[in-house]
């Protein structure tokens, strides 16, 4: 039996409003019909999704992955509220991605620190 490759795909969310799980996969479930069909289906699974932040974390197959980015670069409003998509890191494990997401915020908070930007 072939084992199945996947890939870890995180997203950033930027927009005037909260977007909830239900509504960003309903919107990019139908960017995925409208651009590809029912023929090329893209499997994925949303793992982690924080409203309050706009962080997103997709798991999909790696053959799907670069229809998935295609739809996701294509997205450009939920329920009519402009969004821009940020397509933060891409990996083959769920650890190395919260791995890179923790060391990119580390970063963050010591060029803040070191610039003397409060929060």
């Amino acid at each position: 039996m072939i084992r199945r490759k996947y890939r870890w795909l995180a997203l950033e969310i930027i927009t005037s409003r909260t977007i909830t799980k239900d509504e960003f996969v309903a919107e990019l479930k139908r960017k995925i019909y409208e651009l590809f069909g029912s023929f090329y289906d893209v499997i994925f699974n949303i793992e982690d999704f924080d409203e309050q932040r706009g962080l997103v974390i997709i798991k999909c197959l790696s053959e799907d992955l670069r229809r998935l980015r295609t739809a996701l670069g294509l997205l450009r409003e939920i329920k009519g509220t402009p969004v821009i998509l940020n397509d933060l890191y891409c990996s083959g494990t769920y650890r190395k991605l919260k791995e890179e997401l923790n060391a990119r915020k580390l970063f963050i908070e010591f060029l803040k620190a070191a610039n003397g930007v409060a929060r």
